[in-house]
């Protein structure tokens, strides 16, 4: 059985989150609990699901026998827009299936917000916490990061495996060439007497350790 995130989104999430809309159209504030019940899906979910149709206008529901304990089980929504894949599980990750319900029509109160703003957008971050603390203080907030930030805790790991294995690589670059030169201070060391009376018998430089 094929399997999808799920998401919840309200009308400006993705021009905020700069995910573009490829067909159909975005969520509206007429999408509310009481409206018809519709999705957006990603690119590969519209791929996995409607392999060469019109993926407009076609119904999908969530279910298995973990979904019926929740009472979303078997509730069918229609597809009224496609929007492009987004890197959640890395840069270099394969993009997961994904379903977005019009935050009114969401069966889980939790979410989180998207700014976008010309400006500095790390100075944004009191400012809106503030906001949401004022309105919601009750609420927990977490992870209060820029998306550079996100993008930068993303490649962290490889960064760090990158230095690491640069730093191996240059010890043993190092441990190589110390080597190499007691291998031929040894060489010289044991062949001093050798030189010593070759040069004696009027050996030049360049031939005395021949």
């Amino acid at each position: 059985m094929p399997a999808s995130e799920y998401r919840t989104a309200n009308p400006d999430y993705f021009k905020a989150s700069g995910i573009p809309l490829l067909k159909g159209r975005e969520f509206s504030t007429t999408d509310r609990a009481t409206s018809p019940r519709v999705v957006i899906i990603n690119k590969t979910l519209a791929d996995l699901f409607f392999p060469g149709k019109d993926p407009i206008g076609q119904r999908i529901a969530w279910t298995g026998e973990v979904l019926k304990f929740t009472g979303i089980s078997g509730d069918w929504r229609t597809v009224v827009g496609v929007v492009g894949n987004t890197k959640d599980g890395g840069l270099d990750a394969q993009p997961l299936p994904v379903t977005f319900m019009p935050f009114a029509q969401g069966d889980f109160p939790t979410g989180g917000f998207v700014i976008r703003t010309k400006g500095d957008p790390a100075s944004l971050g009191a400012a809106a916490t503030r906001i949401v603390r004022s309105i919601a203080p009750e609420q927990p907030i977490e992870k209060v990061l820029t998306v550079g930030q996100i993008r930068d805790e993303s490649v962290a790991p490889r960064r760090l495996n990158a230095m690491l294995v640069t730093s191996f690589g240059a010890l043993a670059l190092i441990v190589a060439a110390i080597g190499i030169a007691a291998v031929l201070a040894f060489s010289v060391s044991a062949r001093t007497n050798e030189i010593g009376i070759r040069m004696s018998l009027g050996a030049d430089a360049g031939r005395s350790s021949g």
